[in-house]
């Protein structure tokens, strides 16, 4: 992730605004590429830990996911010379570089979760690693010659280059309908839910997109890349806690033994995105951007909001990842969906009835991801420790 945010930095030097706008489009679009294997992927990554902790198969579960996997990066492989067919062979690129950037997420995303499900921490540091190198090598060549096809096939090579780690966890063997529909039952509810945390988190680019325009949204860039300071940490910890939690809950299936650790987890989460957020916000409003990056001046502000949200967001992510594991997931899809309507709705309204611009969206985003983690916390006092914990 740190090196997303030095690939986005350059990118945003030497493209400028108007070109960021488009880039930030692609990129919006493509992030909801996870939305076609609904919810499958989520189930995969809560069952694998939890059979794992009652020493049961999963064969089954990772078959259905891998086949599910493949067909949908197969079918937006196709879909890329079907686009070219329909726009009489001369497809807009940024039509093109959604689908690719779809197909190379998914897979990507398939990938991570397997690894993180198993377990495999030294396998899933040299998939980041190698995804990292990739970027940086197209940082490289983005300085000599910049376009957004570099950005795009850079982009694109990250995602897929690192599958290789977790090709041994695939599994194309026979498993029954029934596997499948009992992950789509575990893993829907948090499908749901990450995609409302995805609309949480984009509600801001889309209400630029709609009340100004992309130019505007590449100005917007700078609080999109805090964005990516501040959930670093988050994302982070989860990957390496979340399937902890899962296999413990799995072993025991005991909620009190969970929350000593989600506990250490609240505080260690907190203290360094607070820490990263404050070092990130200094170096960028108070050094790049006056000196490297000029052209987006208008966006400090904004990017100054966003990282507001380090105190607040690793309270829900850390929750959620509690309430995920232990069968709740349906009390965090409705958490999240009150910070996305928050968010929906103090952004139209500072964007209708103020000057205050982007900076209105940034305190849209701010309120909705405090409601969410506000909300988080009471689910948690008054649902899992009064009924769970005593």
């Amino acid at each position: 992730m740190a090196i997303t945010f030095f690939f986005s930095l350059i990118a945003a030097h030497e493209l400028g605004p108007k070109q960021m706008g488009q880039w930030q489009t692609v990129l919006l679009i493509s992030s909801y590429a996870p939305i076609l294997y609904l919810g499958v992927v989520n189930g995969l990554g809560r069952d694998i830990p939890y059979r794992l902790g009652k020493k049961a198969s999963v064969t089954e579960p990772t078959a259905i996911a891998s086949k599910l996997i493949l067909s949908l990066v197969s079918i937006l492989a196709l879909g890329i010379p079907a686009v070219s067919y329909i726009l009489n062979r001369d497809p807009s690129f940024l039509i093109v570089a959604i689908v690719a950037l779809s197909a190379g997420r998914i897979i990507n995303v398939f990938s991570t979760i397997l690894l993180r499900s198993h377990q495999r921490f030294v396998r899933l540091g040299y998939h980041q690693l190698t995804s990292a190198v990739v970027l940086t090598i197209f940082m490289l060549i983005l300085i000599w010659a910049p376009s957004l096809r570099v950005l795009a096939i850079g982009m694109m090579l990250a995602y897929v280059v690192p599958v290789v780690f977790s090709i041994s966890l695939w599994s194309l063997e026979a498993a029954p309908l029934s596997a499948g529909i009992k992950l789509v039952r575990i893993g829907f509810p948090i499908y749901l839910a990450g995609l409302i945390f995805s609309l949480l988190n984009s509600v801001d680019r889309w209400l630029i997109l709609l009340f100004m325009d992309k130019e505007t949204l590449g100005l917007y860039t700078l609080a999109i890349m805090a964005f990516g300071v501040v959930i670093i940490v988050p994302s982070l910890l989860s990957t390496i806690v979340y399937p902890k939690l899962a296999f413990s809950y799995g072993e025991n299936h005991s909620i009190k033994d969970l929350i000593p650790t989600i506990r250490r987890v609240i505080v260690l989460n907190t203290t360094l995105t607070v820490a990263i957020a404050g070092i990130g916000f200094i170096a960028m409003y108070f050094f790049v951007i006056p000196m490297f990056l000029p052209e987006y001046l208008y966006g400090r502000d904004a990017m100054a909001i966003i990282f507001l949200s380090s105190l607040v967001l690793p309270v829900g992510q850390s929750f959620g990842d509690l309430l995920n594991v232990i069968g709740m997931q349906n009390y965090y899809l409705r958490n999240i969906s009150f910070g996305f309507v928050l968010n929906m709705a103090v952004g139209i309204t500072l964007l209708k009835t103020t000057s205050l611009g982007i900076n209105g969206v940034a305190i849209g985003t701010v309120t909705g991801l405090s409601a969410f983690s506000a909300a988080q916390y009471i689910t948690y006092r008054n649902s899992v420790l009064k009924n769970f914990v005593r």
